[in-house]
Order: structure tokens, then C-alpha cells, then sequence
């Protein structure tokens, strides 16, 4: 080890693997193409050869030539590889910068069997060693770092990688250190998290390994190679140590569609992001602990699956977790809460410390005691270096802390806190409101009051803290102040039932039930587990509050939801509630007048002026009462026309004349909102609420005190259904005075990310008819406009476009009789062109489909391999020399192509697998880039060299993934928001331009920002950090929401467990044109979607104004009564009426069937609302409900579904039995939309003649 390195205390070792379809035993990937998961690292991204690679298949690496190596190879692919290999390698800098490097040779790294090519990336980066130097008192000098042609982030002298590499590799021990292999990207989640992949004991630590060189290498610059050789324990009989089955898991899955295979992921520590990135890094022990009992609770769940040694899995984490509380011991925060009391080399003291009077992570003396005589006599109590950095009075300022504050510092060395963490807990600066006393009387404060910060503390570090070993506990107890009674303590109970709900208000839950509290903590991955039971519950009573606060079910179920919450909804009810009883809005418009002004003439078509009737008819209606509430909701699918209305209610003069702020949830939505509402600047709801109501750095929204914002008459909140409750109670607690406020979006879509549904609860609690009758015309109430009528999507005939007729199937409304049409139409090919079903089983099948696809419906696109004509279609411009893409340029009338680039998209729900975004954008940016890639990868190319993992490179579509103001060209920074999608346009340098460097920025206009060119660099595009851009030829379904696109097409993959209703109808109504479907099975399949069972809204546990009252579905999903129809016999139906019509047959005793199959002798298949079989006359009733005949739209259908009725089947509706003893009977509402439930059972006592 190099004299400047330091001996640091034992640590573990997380290491990162790429994903690999048959267990990293050495071998190539069984179906290397398919696997998209390893190409989120960048390397193997840019290496790896799809073709080459299927050539060698399923081989073992020892039967290779070397050329013919997979591109995983440098990435840790052969981790559990039981032969010895090599790897060959030059300097990186060998051929780019030859004057430095050039004299670097190749080098051989030689990997035992079972062993990992270990690389500690973070501390070979300059500005990281340095803080880790400054921190350890290293001799790490930037000084001697070599003056080189180029700027680099990592440390090129010899001298620095020693000290930091033997640093570094100096904690880790064999035999005692363990080894945590971790994924970044897996096919059995699409969750961010890391994927704990196994564990095992280091058996060996390979030496430093110096680069080789030429031999005029004398007297120039040195290297040490980075990466050394890490034997483990790990093998496949599973006895010191094990992998988890991922691969045996998805096999499983792939047969059994009812089994998720994200279940069976075991996750990293989300206290450990730092530990678990770099590619390889240290573990503490208390990390350590954690992920072993992650590792532990996956197995007990994998093991009632998949037959393995589980038992003996189990055993041994047992034995490692018994050791590993050991060496955690009483105070393994002892350096940051040191770092806390502001003793800059806190940490290097407590590490010396430990290494001295620490045996097998027992302390032979109380450590605290230890400090104080390390500062009364630093020679005879530390190591000489150590003690040379001690200051004697900061042992002054801490025999003077009082002794509150000393035992708070104790407290807090308890906990593996960061310095961070703990500086702001002992700081009281960074704590307002949390006393001393608080937190030594509950130490579980500092998780409960931090859970909200980027770096917060976690649960399981109090816990640990809280739960040392039992010898540690007896050695060294807490103070009776902070000490336990019991693993039941109440508030340990509390805070776990935080932890609880906090991940329900993730999930979207505002409220839990107690007993589903209960059962999340006993499910917790804890040591000691907590399993209350309700027996607890009146000793919690006091101690839940003021964190958590009593609620209810609708039948009396105790529920809990976070103090907070209630007082959230309580300003959102009383808010609401106010302004409903307000006194409205008068005026003499002649709303109509204004209507037919603003839309201008009706259509000469008879059917199309009828349905523009009714469209201005709801909007006249609409307008009157958007004007005259003070609060009011504006609702409906896009193509209704509610930007048209906004803009004619922006536009009377009393309405501007009171000023107008527009406001969105995200930064897309703006910009969207800011471009269709002329005259009009939009903002953020973040932006609007900064600085005191919205935190950037954590994203929260929250209530304050701050003095409220006199902003504007009318306040418009568009795309309103991705608004969460926080959202909307903090707008409401900034706003002074508005005289009205709109929430404008479209109620069935999906729901927020985040607590609540507050769109859907309100149009529940404001909507202008009861339960039992069916929606009136115009839908238009005190405080509630729904727009129903489709103007922007028309189509030919009377009966509506087949896309609009296949979305109202997945809406919370029943369709109409002659809806299942389109089912009908889809399954034999016969739409009207607005919606295309294509089928595909298989990935190969799928991206053939969708090249079919593309070039039949994207003009531009002449045939399988048309990179100019893809590269048209995205708004590139064609010439002489190729395909070019072009900024903005307004004084030349130039339009930019990113004013295209939404001319289609591609839409799936998931990321990962061969159905996901990442792989479909890499299919089809390989296909129609392929030139464009190998012109920047050339040599001196006059395009940006290839960026990210993606290689993201001129011409390409792009999104943005953050909210960040970047620089525009020749300006300064302008705000990009998440979603925004563009095309990069830059830098080129051609002709003239060209100076014979590569240029280096990326340049990108976004369509939202025409004119502004926004500037991206390749520091941007780190491997391990946060991805600014990505390709956006595919995206998923959730970023989609708020964009509209000419045309869509959507991959719906089965089984795909996030599928559900609102998914389906947000995909399907993005569509300006058309709509292509590439199904993976059967058309008909997505029927069973249509059902309230798959409903994301219904499942959310809300109280926003009614108590929720769940029921059970057979399927154990909990379900909100109100926002579903169920019959008495449990069924799940669309409608009101549909239960009053099933109710009647059930009580007069007719055994039905629920839309069943009918298939008529022309081979066409329907769906009758219900059909009845009556054995007593052997007659077969088909019975059809009909509700809004007043609809044209509707009654047209109805009269298509008819005719075949009489023309197929050779039925009457209510005539005689045809002569296979069938019969169509139908029911119908009331004029006022109500159904009369006694009329309809006496209609089942006639027709079955009762």
C-alpha cells in the first residue's frame, strides 16, 4: 500500500453487473438482441453487435476467439464465470491524445474463476477524491496532476490514483467483507431502484496492477490501471452465498400470466443510492444489514415458487446478519455527529478510534470518553498522524456544550447518518419547530420530520439505531430518555405507520384503513420485526398524533390518515364549499351569440350541423357557467372544444380586463396551455408558488403562512386531472381574492402521480345528476361543464369515428347498445381508418409490425430502411446533400423541424423488455440512424459524436427529463420543462463552418419553444447520473398525457400488469387522426379492460368529501363503491341502469349472462347487455338497455346494431321469438333519464311470463 494511502475500517462492497438472460456463468446471452436492460450502460451500448453476438449465442466465453467476445465482457458479465480469463485493454487516452498517452500498451487483466473486475469510479474523479481526501486527510494533490491538451474529470497521476485506490480497496477484507452484486436495469421491474442481484464473502483482493508500456517510456507519465480483481464465495450449490433465480423467475412468469414478476425483486437500501453507483463502491455495515434483509424477505417469497435451497439461504444471511450487528456496534455515526459539532476531521477521528480500541466492532471503552481524552492527550490516545490534526479547544467547546445538547450529539452517533443529515438535526437552524428534547425523547422524529428531503433519513437507520445487537444494547444502553419499552413501543408503531403511509400516498391513497396500516408494518423488513396487532390501538390512541390523524370508511372502519392530509383536504372542502354558496357572477351576455361568433358558421351538412348543434348548445351553456361560478370544473376528452371556450371566455372584456393567470402541473402543459390561449402568459404551478408554497429541491408542495398572491380575477388550471390534492391546496392557500377559479382537464384519464384524485372527486361531488339516472344534456351544473361532443376528431357518418367509439369503452360510462360495433369491425378489419388493430406475439413480430405500420401511415416513409424519408416525417428538410434539421429562424420565415417532430408517436406502457421504450427507441433509432450514426462516429465528423447510453446524435427526437433553465443560443437561460419533446439541430459544422474540430454541443429546439435553442454538452450524459435527454421516438403512455400527436401508435402488451382502464384511454386519446393498436394477442382481449376492476381511480383509498366506501372484488382488489356499478350478484357492470336490469332477473330468479358472446350466422360478433337462458321454455332472451336515444350519435347506432338484429338474426326489438327460440327484448329510461326499477322487474315478469 502507498505510505499516503490510509488502513480504513472494514467495509463491504456493492458491485454493478449488466442484466444477462442466463446468470453471468460466462456465457453469451441466449438471445443477446433481446436483452435491452444491459444497454443502459453506455459502454456496452456503443460495443455491443447484435448480429455477431446472436452468431455465438448461448456459448460459453472459453469457446471464443476474442473477437468474438460479447461487448458485457469489460462490464462485469462473468461475475460467477468458473474459468479463469483475460482481459485486454489500452489506455483510453492511448490514441486520442498521443502526445501524453501514447506510450501506453496493451494490458492483460487476468480474472480468476469467480471473480469481479473491480472499479471504484467515484474515487478516481477529481472533484470527488478531493472532498473524500479532505475528508480522510489524504496527501492527494491536484497540483500533480499532468497539464494535458484536453480538460478531464478523472486523476491522471500516478502518485493520486495510488493513494486513492489503495485507500480504497484497503477496507475491504477477506473472508469478513461481503460482496452485494446490484443491477441498474432488469426486464422484472421498471422501478428506478437498484436490483439487488446476490451476495457473498470476498475471498480475495487482487494487487495493483501498473498500465503497461512501449518501450520509449522512460521518464513520461505513469498509470495505474483502476480496476483489480475480486474473488468471492459465491457458487451454485448455494453454500456461501447465492444469486437470486431472476431468469428462473421470468421463465415462470412467461408461463404463468398471473404471476408479477416484479414481486420478486429484492432492492438496495433506499438510504444506499450512493453506496449502490459508481459501478463499484463501499457498503457500511449498516447498509449492509439492510440489504441482507431484503435479500432475506425475497427469498422467503421466491422459495414458495421455485423449488432451491432457501432454508439454507436463509441460514446463512442469519449467520452473516449475527456478525455484521457485531461490527455495526453502538455508534457508527460517531464521525458524522463529530462532522456535526463542527470538528472538520470528525471522521478520520472516530475511524482511528474504532481501529484502536474496536474489537470485531466492540468498543473496549465508551467512545465518547475515548474523544474527550483523545482532545486532553491526542499523543497517547490516537495513532501520530490522527493526532497531528487535533485541535485542543474544540475539546473545550465540547466539555462547555450543555449537557441536552451533549446527549443529543450522543444520540445522533448512533445512527448511520451522513455528515448532512446529522449537521442539520444538531444544528437548530436546520430543524424550526423540533426541539432537543423531542428528538431525545423520540428518536423516530428525525426520520418522521426529514421524510421529505432529496437525502431524507430513512426508517430502517433510526430503526437500526434503535435495535443494535443485544450485547451492544447491554454495553452500551440508550438513556432513559430515548430508550424503548418494547419492540411494539408506540412510537416505534407510529413511525413505522408513517413509513406505512407515506408509500400509500405514493401509491395515491390519502387514507388507509387501520388494519391494512397494521399489516404493511408487519410486512416490513425489519430486525426486530414489529407485529402489532388491534389490540394496540388504545395505547396508540395519544401517541399518533399530531402525525397521524383518525378517519373513517363509509361503514364506520377506523381508518388513519397523516395530520397533514386532514388538514389539506380541510382547506380544499371549505374552499370549494365557500364558493359553491357564493354569490355568483351576473351579466347580460348573450352566450349563444358569443358561441356563433367565436365558431363561426354552421356546417351545410344536415348531420353535421346537428351534431354542431349540440356542440354549441353544451358550450353556450358551458360558457354561462364558467362566467357566473366562482369555482367551477370545465371537463371532457380532448376534441370537445375546451380551449376554444377558454380562449371566448378570455377574451369578453370583463373577464381580461380582472387579469388572467393560467396555470399547469407541468412544464409541457404550460408551454401547451401558453400557446393555445392567445395573449396570455402561463406558468407552473411550481412556478407560481415559488418560493414558499413549492420546494425545487424536493419537489413537495406545501401550506404556509406567507402572505398571499393578489394575482388575477379568473384563475385557469389546465390538465387538472395530473393535479394531486398538494398541488391544489397549496394554489388555493397563495391565491387572494380571485374571483373565479377553473380546473379545466379530462376526469378520465389517469390519475395524478401522488396522493389523491382531486379532479375525480370533485366532478363526483359537483356533477348536476344523482346516481340513478343517467347523465343529463347539457351536462352543465352549478359549478360543473363537461363537454361531451367531439368537434376537432370527425369523422364520416352518423355514428362517430371508430377511435372515439373504442375509448368510450374504457371511461367510467357505459357505452351505448351499438358500441360493440367496433369490436366487431376490429376483429375483421374493417374500421373506418381512424383506428388500425394489428397483432403480434412475439418482439420480432412486434417491430415487424410496426415497420408495416410506419411505412404504410407515415407518408414520408417509403420502405423498411428509409432513413431520408424518417428523417422527413421528424421535420427534417431535404436536399441535394441529404437531410438536414433546421432551428427556427423567424426573420427568414424558416420554421424549425421541431415544429414536426410530433407529427406521430409511438406510444407502450412500460419501459423495459423488448415491448418497451428503451428497446423500441434503440430498434428504431439503429434502423433510420444507422447512417447518421456512422457518420458522427467517423472520423472527424462534423456532428456531435454520439451522446449518453442512448447516443443520442443530430437529427434525433428527444424529451427532456428534468425542469431546469438551461442556456439558449446568443441568450441567456430560459426554463425546460420535463416532457418538452424536440429535435436536435446542432451543432453542425459544414462547408465553411467546418474548422477542423468535431463540434461538441448538442443543440436542441423544442417544438413548445420555437426559436429558442437550447444547449447541451456531453458532461450532461453522465452513466451513473441524471439523464437530461432521451430519445423520444417511443414513449411511455404516462409521459404522453397532456400531448396530442396527428398520429399514435400504441403497443398494448399482454399480460402487462400496469395495464388498466385509464392507461387505455389516455393511449387512446392522444390521436389528432388515427390511432394504430399492435395488440399482443387477441383484439378482443382488451375488453376485459373495459371493466371498472382495472380502474386506477376506483382503487385509490380518497376522503377528499365522502368517506371512502370500498368493496371487495373477487380478485382482492379494493374498490370505491361510488365510482362503480356492481349488481347483487357482484358483478361489475357500466351502469346504473345495467343493475337495475340485472337486479330485476336476479330477484325474479333468470339466471343471465353479462355481455356475452353473440356470434350471428355472418360470422359477426355482439354483445347484448344481458342474455338469458330459460330452461322451463327453452326461449333465449337478448336483452338490450337503451339510454341516451336523444343522442343522434348514440340512436344511429343503436339503428346500425338493429338492422343486424333483424337482418342477421331475424329479430324484432320486443317482437316474437324467431325460429331458434330466440327473442330481443329492450328497456329504455325515463324521459327525465331516470330508470324505473318497478317497470323494469314487471318487463321481467312479462317476458318470462312470471
Amino acid at each position: 500500500m502507498h505510505k499516503g494511502a490510509r488502513q480504513l475500517p472494514l467495509r463491504h462492497l456493492s458491485v454493478r453487473l449488466p442484466w444477462h438472460d442466463t446468470g453471468w456463468s460466462g456465457t453469451v446471452c441466449n438471445h443477446p438482441s433481446k436483452n435491452s436492460w444491459c444497454m443502459v450502460l453506455k459502454r456496452i451500448r456503443e460495443e455491443r453487435e447484435d448480429a455477431a453476438e446472436e452468431v455465438v449465442a448461448g456459448r460459453a466465453w472459453s469457446d471464443l476467439s476474442e473477437a468474438e467476445l460479447p461487448a458485457c465482457l469489460t462490464e462485469r458479465g462473468a461475475v460467477l464465470n468458473a474459468r479463469a480469463y483475460s482481459l485486454r485493454s489500452r489506455h483510453p487516452f492511448a490514441d486520442s491524445s498521443v502526445e501524453t498517452h501514447g506510450h501506453f500498451a496493451e494490458n492483460e487483466f487476468r480474472l480468476p474463476p469467480y471473480s469481479v473486475q473491480t472499479i471504484p469510479f467515484r474515487w478516481t474523479r477529481k472533484d470527488d477524491a478531493q472532498t473524500i481526501a479532505d475528508e480522510l486527510a489524504l496527501p492527494f494533490d491536484l497540483a500533480r496532476e499532468p497539464e494535458l491538451a484536453f480538460e478531464t474529470v478523472w486523476i491522471n497521476d500516478f502518485v493520486n490514483q495510488q493513494i486513492m485506490l489503495d485507500t480504497f480497496f484497503s477496507a475491504l477484507a477477506p473472508e469478513k467483507s461481503l460482496v452485494f452484486l446490484y443491477a441498474k436495469r432488469t426486464p422484472l421491474t421498471d422501478d428506478p431502484r437498484r436490483v439487488l442481484v446476490g451476495v457473498g464473502r470476498i475471498t480475495s483482493v487482487g494487487p495493483a496492477q501498473e498500465h503497461a508500456y512501449s518501450d520509449d517510456a522512460a521518464g513520461k507519465l505513469r498509470g495505474l490501471m483502476w480496476e483489480r480483481a475480486i474473488s468471492h464465495s459465491i457458487r451454485p450449490d448455494g453454500f456461501d452465498g447465492f444469486v437470486l433465480p431472476y431468469q428462473e423467475l421470468l421463465a415462470l412468469a412467461e408461463r404463468d400470466g398471473t404471476i408479477d414478476p416484479s414481486e420478486f425483486v429484492a432492492f438496495a437500501p433506499e438510504e444506499g443510492f450512493q453506496a449502490f453507483s459508481n459501478v463499484a463502491e463501499h457498503v457500511d455495515h449498516d447498509l449492509a444489514i439492510a440489504s441482507l434483509l431484503s435479500l432475506a424477505d425475497k427469498v422467503r417469497v421466491i422459495a414458495k415458487h421455485i423449488p432451491g435451497a432457501w432454508d439454507r439461504h436463509l441460514e446463512w444471511i442469519s449467520e452473516r446478519l449475527s456478525g455484521l450487528w457485531h461490527l455495526r456496534g453502538a455508534f457508527p455515526g460517531l464521525g458524522s455527529a463529530l462532522h456535526a459539532f463542527e470538528i472538520r476531521y470528525g471522521t478520520l477521528l472516530a475511524m482511528d478510534l474504532a481501529q484502536r480500541y474496536c474489537v470485531d466492532g466492540r468498543w473496549t471503552e465508551d467512545p465518547w470518553a475515548l474523544v474527550s481524552r483523545a482532545f486532553d492527550d491526542p499523543t497517547g490516545v490516537l495513532s501520530p498522524q490522527v493526532a497531528s490534526q487535533v485541535q485542543p479547544f474544540d475539546g473545550k467547546r465540547l466539555a462547555a456544550l450543555p449537557s441536552e445538547r451533549l446527549e443529543l450529539l450522543k444520540l445522533l452517533s448512533r445512527f448511520s447518518l451522513t455528515i448532512e443529515q446529522a449537521s442539520r438535526f444538531f444544528n437548530t437552524e436546520g430543524r424550526e419547530g423540533l426541539t432537543d428534547e423531542e428528538i431525545l425523547h423520540n428518536p423516530y422524529r428525525l426520520f418522521e420530520t426529514d421524510r421529505h428531503r432529496l437525502e431524507a433519513v430513512t426508517i430502517g437507520t433510526i430503526d437500526r439505531g434503535m435495535f443494535p445487537d443485544q450485547s451492544v444494547r447491554e454495553a452500551f444502553p440508550l438513556p432513559e430518555i430515548s430508550r424503548l419499552e418494547g419492540d411494539q413501543d408506540p412510537r416505534r408503531v407510529r413511525a413505522l405507520a408513517v413509513h406505512v403511509l407515506a408509500d400509500a400516498e405514493a401509491r395515491g391513497h390519502t387514507l388507509l384503513p387501520v388494519d391494512q396500516v397494521l399489516q404493511g408494518i408487519r410486512e416490513l423488513e425489519l430486525d426486530p420485526p414489529c407485529r402489532p396487532s388491534k389490540d394496540l390501538l388504545p395505547l396508540l390512541d395519544q401517541a399518533m398524533v399530531p402525525e397521524i390523524v383518525d378517519a373513517s370508511l363509509s361503514d364506520g372502519t377506523r381508518a388513519w390518515q397523516f395530520g397533514q392530509r386532514h388538514k389539506i383536504d380541510d382547506l380544499l372542502r371549505q374552499q370549494v364549499s365557500r364558493r359553491r354558496k357564493g354569490r355568483r357572477h351576473e351579466t347580460g351576455h348573450a352566450w349563444r351569440e358569443l358561441v356563433n361568433q367565436s365558431l363561426g358558421d354552421m356546417p351545410n351538412d344536415h348531420d353535421e350541423a346537428a351534431v354542431e348543434e349540440l356542440a354549441r348548445t353544451e358550450k353556450a351553456a358551458a360558457l354561462e357557467e364558467l362566467f357566473s361560478a366562482r369555482f367551477s370544473l370545465l371537463l371532457g376528452p380532448a376534441g370537445t372544444g375546451k380551449t376554444r371556450l377558454l380562449q371566448m371566455l378570455c377574451d369578453l372584456p370583463e373577464v381580461r380586463g380582472d387579469g388572467i393567470l393560467l396555470l399547469a402541473p407541468t412544464g409541457k402543459a404550460r408551454v401547451q396551455m401558453q400557446r393555445n390561449i392567445e395573449g396570455l402568459k402561463a406558468l407552473t404551478i411550481a412556478q407560481f408558488l415559488l418560493p414558499d408554497r413549492f420546494d425545487p429541491e424536493t419537489q413537495q408542495y406545501r401550506l404556509s403562512n406567507a402572505p398571499k398572491v393578489e394575482s388575477a380575477g379568473t384563475v385557469i388550471i389546465d390538465e387538472a386531472s395530473m393535479v394531486t390534492e398538494d398541488m391544489l391546496a397549496a394554489v388555493f392557500d397563495a391565491l387572494k381574492g380571485p374571483k373565479r377559479i377553473i380546473l379545466v382537464g379530462d376526469h378520465r384519464q389517469l390519475p395524478p402521480i401522488g396522493a389523491g384524485r382531486p379532479l375525480v372527486d370533485l366532478a363526483r361531488e359537483l356533477r348536476p345528476w344523482e346516481n340513478d339516472r343517467e347523465p343529463p344534456f347539457p351536462r352543465v351544473g352549478p359549478g360543473y361543464t363537461e363537454l361531451t361532443v367531439h368537434r376537432r376528431q370527425t369523422g364520416k357518418g352518423k355514428a362517430g369515428r371508430d377511435d372515439l367509439l373504442l375509448a368510450s369503452w374504457f371511461t367510467d360510462e357505459a357505452p351505448d347498445p351499438g358500441a360493440d360495433e367496433i369490436w366487431a369491425r376490429m376483429a375483421l378489419g374493417e374500421t373506418d381508418g381512424h383506428v388500425e388493430v394489428r397483432r403480434w406475439q412475439t418482439d420480432e413480430e412486434l417491430k415487424d409490425q410496426l415497420l408495416e405500420a410506419l411505412v404504410r401511415h407515415v407518408p414520408e416513409i417509403e420502405h423498411h430502411d428509409d432513413e431520408r424519408g424518417f428523417g422527413i416525417s421528424l421535420g427534417g428538410e431535404e436536399t441535394d446533400k441529404g437531410v438536414f434539421f433546421n432551428s427556427t429562424w423567424a426573420e427568414r420565415n424558416r420554421i424549425g423541424s421541431a415544429a414536426r417532430c410530433e407529427s406521430w408517436q409511438l406510444l407502450t406502457p412500460v419501459r423495459g423488455k423488448g415491448h418497451g421504450v428503451e428497446e423500441l427507441n434503440r430498434f428504431l433509432h439503429e434502423r433510420f440512424r444507422k447512417q447518421a450514426l456512422r457518420f458522427s462516429d467517423g472520423r472527424r465528423p462534423r456532428t456531435p459524436r454520439p451522446n449518453g447510453a442512448e447516443r443520442i446524435i443530430y437529427g434525433d427526437k428527444v424529451i427532456s427529463t428534468t425542469n431546469k433553465k438551461r442556456s439558449v443560443l446568443g441568450r441567456r437561460k430560459e426554463l425546460v420543462s420535463n416532457g418538452e419533446i424536440g429535435i436536435v439541430v446542432g451543432q453542425t459544422k459544414f462547408g465553411k463552418a467546418w474548422d477542423g474540430k468535431t463540434p461538441e454541443r448538442l443543440d436542441v429546439e423544442f417544438r413548445t419553444q420555437p426559436g429558442n435553442t437550447f444547449v447541451y454538452w456531453p458532461g450532461d450524459f453522465g452513466d451513473d447520473g441524471t439523464v437530461v435527454l432521451e430519445l423520444a421516438y417511443a414513449l411511455t403512455v404516462h409521459k404522453s398525457q397532456g400531448s396530442q400527436f396527428d398520429q399514435v401508435f400504441v403497443v398494448i402488451p399482454q399480460p402487462c400488469f400496469i395495464l388498466g382502464r385509464e392507461l387505455l384511454y389516455t393511449a387512446l386519446t392522444r390521436q389528432v387522426d388515427r390511432v394504430v393498436l399492435f395488440v399482443q394477442g387477441q383484439p378482443s382481449d382488451l375488453r376485459a379492460y373495459t371493466s371498472s376492476k382495472y380502474s386506477e381511480v376506483a382503487r385509490r383509498y380518497t376522503n377528499l368529501f365522502t368517506a371512502p366506501d370500498m368493496l371487495v372484488d373477487p380478485s382482492g382488489a379494493f374498490l370505491e363503491r361510488g365510482l362503480i356499478h356492481r349488481t347483487a350478484r357482484g358483478e361489475l357492470v357500466r351502469s346504473i341502469s345495467e343493475v337495475v336490469v340485472a337486479d330485476a332477473l336476479s330477484a325474479e330468479g333468470i339466471d343471465y349472462h353479462y355481455e356475452k358472446a353473440l356470434r350471428g350466422p355472418d360470422g359477426v360478433e355482439r354483445y347484448p347487455d344481458f342474455t338469458a337462458e330459460d330452461p322451463a321454455t327453452g326461449v333465449t332472451v337478448y336483452w338490450e338497455h337503451l339510454g341516451m336515444l336523444s343522442d343522434s350519435t348514440y340512436a344511429n347506432r343503436w339503428e346500425k346494431k338493429l338492422k343486424w338484429y333483424k337482418e342477421a338474426m331475424d329479430l324484432e326489438p320486443n317482437g316474437p321469438e324467431n325460429d331458434k327460440g330466440e327473442r330481443l327484448v329492450t328497456s329504455e329510461n325515463r324521459l327525465d333519464g331516470a330508470i324505473d326499477s318497478a317497470k323494469i322487474r314487471q318487463q321481467v315478469r312479462d317476458v318470462f311470463e312470471l
